[in-house]
């Protein structure tokens, strides 16, 4: 009898199971020719079981994952490079700047490891790395400060690893995870993109637009990444999030497809962390988009995308971190941030000498650039 093997959201009600399923732990879950209901299947994704062999004789309701998704692309808005002096001046940034490149040289030695040479990961060890970074004498403020200020390095794959990794924890801090759980997220955060490591280098820095073929060999690396950790000994929420990362709410995302209730937490997090870094940072095909930008484009497409207790937590939290900083407005006028509007996140007050601009009440004034 022939055997398929499916993912846990492809599972349809009727399906016969081809195998006794374990949970992670070495309970049994259900035994070989279950036939699946609903509750088994949910039962199977709150145990983590990722994929599952089917006998191949049952009806195939898999979704067709084939289907290309048109590429968004973003206008870049021209962002100053330079950063508050006074925080890469402090003591403070020169320890975290210590403790940060030596994490990129853990995570580069660690990829190297997987991908050339398929050694074992070893969690505790990137955990035990980045909760220096992510410190009890660190508020999230303070985190975002340092990170704001560790733009200047070219190595794309590596620094965005650490830096989802580190905003995934954050946004866990914010919802009010545990701490295994908020470890956890670090380490999807991490090896969410390891994928990216079997892409053509070419593909990888081109700075023109991609073809469709090239963007369809991009689309591959999060099933890249999971083929290359899917047999680790490591949490199956890690696996998730390499796997599902830019799936989106509404079904908009890939390689599947999937809609909010067939996405892991884990998975909705990180796919915040990684668009955040992601366009607030340089890249070979675009400049930075200006972190306020980011969050108009959040505001305007974030609850058809994400999940809403994930993207509202992170807007109204993400804010806050910028309270304070320079910032250049779109008629090159400068001031800082004196008061955040909640009920306009990227209109905040703006104090420029004497003035104070509420930015919500001029529709045509906006913030261009931190400085």
């Amino acid at each position: 009898m022939k055997h398929k093997k499916l993912f846990y959201f492809e599972l349809q009600p009727g399906m016969t199971i081809a195998e006794d399923v374990y949970s992670d732990d070495g309970k049994l879950i259900t035994v070989a020719g279950t036939k699946l209901t609903e509750q088994i299947i949910s039962k199977l994704s709150y145990n983590s079981i990722i994929e599952l062999n089917i006998i191949e004789d049952d009806e195939d309701n898999s979704k067709d994952t084939n289907t290309e998704i048109p590429e968004i692309s973003y206008e870049p808005v021209i962002n100053s490079t330079s950063y508050s002096q006074r925080i890469k001046s402090s003591q403070d940034f020169k320890v975290f700047k210590e403790d940060y490149l030596e994490n990129i040289s853990d995570i580069k030695n660690m990829f190297n490891d997987v991908v050339n040479r398929n050694m074992p990961i070893d969690p505790q060890a990137f955990i035990d790395h980045s909760m220096q970074l992510l410190g009890e004498s660190y508020n999230s403020i303070h985190i975002f400060d340092m990170l704001h200020n560790m733009r200047d390095f070219d190595d794309a794959t590596h620094v965005h690893s650490l830096n989802v990794g580190l905003i995934s924890g954050i946004i866990g801090k914010w919802l009010n995870f545990d701490k295994d759980d908020i470890d956890t997220l670090i380490l999807c955060g991490i090896f969410h993109d390891i994928g990216k490591l079997t892409i053509p280098h070419e593909i990888l820095t081109k700075p023109a637009k991609l073809t469709d073929k090239e963007y369809a060999i991009i689309k591959n690396h999060p099933v890249n990444g999971y083929n290359l950790i899917k047999d680790q000994n490591i949490d199956s929420r890690i696996k998730e999030s390499c796997l599902l990362h830019h799936e989106r709410c509404d079904g908009s995302g890939y390689p599947f497809k999937l809609t909010g209730n067939k996405i892991p937490m884990c998975a909705k997090i990180i796919a915040v962390a990684d668009v955040y870094d992601a366009m607030t940072a340089n890249r070979c095909y675009r400049n930075a988009l200006c972190p306020f930008e980011v969050i108009k484009i959040f505001e305007n497409e974030g609850l058809y995308h994400y999940d809403p207790r994930v993207i509202l937590t992170f807007l109204e939290n993400i804010t806050q971190t910028y309270m304070h900083n320079t910032v250049q407005l779109n008629d090159g006028r400068t001031g800082e941030i004196v008061l955040i509007n909640k009920m306009n996140l990227t209109k905040p007050v703006i104090q420029c000498g004497n003035e104070f601009i509420n930015l919500a009440e001029y529709p045509d004034l906006s913030i261009s650039a931190i400085i």
